[in-house]
């Protein structure tokens, strides 16, 4: 076993470096963008940010705000952040992209 976050793959140590651990998680997933909804799939989730995989030929660019919705069932959704900030988008095969979000802040008042 490696540290908190590390794992061994083929004699290799390596270390996941997010603040918090990921956790599989599958459900289909709509984005939105200067009001236009798109399409994808959820890959995996933590406390403050999430991955999710979309067919797309245009894909969201690494700082647009977005808002995220995982549609659990066809009668619940869940509305993720209305404004989650695209930390990282990398093309796949064809028209692929895995995006993965950062959560706005919680604020309370």
């Amino acid at each position: 076993m490696i540290g908190k976050h590390g794992s061994e793959y083929g004699g290799l140590t390596l270390r996941d470096r997010r603040a918090y651990r990921r956790m599989g998680f599958t459900s289909p997933v709509r984005w939105s963008y200067d009001g236009v909804d798109r399409y994808g799939r959820a890959r995996d989730l933590s406390e403050c940010d999430a991955g999710f995989t979309v067919r797309a030929l245009n894909a969201p660019q690494v700082g647009d705000k977005i808002r995220l919705v995982f549609e659990l069932t066809d009668d619940h959704e869940w509305v993720v952040d209305e404004g989650a900030e695209v930390r990282r988008c990398d093309k796949g095969e064809a028209d692929l992209f895995h995006v993965g979000v950062r959560f706005s802040p919680l604020t309370v008042d």
